[in-house]
């Protein structure tokens, strides 16, 4: 699951003290969840416009879509979110009239 990947990748505090005693777990888990939830969520939204009409969500290519965002995120080792808007596959191109920064949107014309 994301909270465990989330978890998982965790580091230890700059500065502490790295122990395997149980009593440094406790400590480790609240700064790991604390991190975690404090975190930027961003939620990508692709959009399909036909030649003719308004862009509007196609919930099956939106998936594949997120899937090759995935990818994409993986194999570039995307660190920001920033570099969010350099993603351009499948069709799909970062339209920054429609976005937000939570909800970068990415629009694909009908060829």
């Amino acid at each position: 699951s994301a909270r465990a990947a989330s978890f998982a990748a965790c580091a230890w505090p700059a500065g502490s003290a790295r122990s395997s005693t149980t009593a440094s777990l406790p400590r480790l888990k609240t700064v790991c969840i604390t991190l975690w939830l404090s975190a930027r969520v961003v939620s990508p939204r692709f959009l399909d416009a036909p030649r003719d009409g308004e862009p509007r969500i196609v919930s099956f290519y939106a998936k594949r879509a997120r899937g090759a965002m995935a990818r994409w995120l993986v194999r570039e080792r995307v660190r920001s979110v920033k570099a969010l808007y350099e993603f351009d596959a499948d069709g799909y191109r970062y339209a920054p009239e429609r976005s937000t920064p939570a909800q970068p949107t990415y629009v694909r014309v009908a060829a």
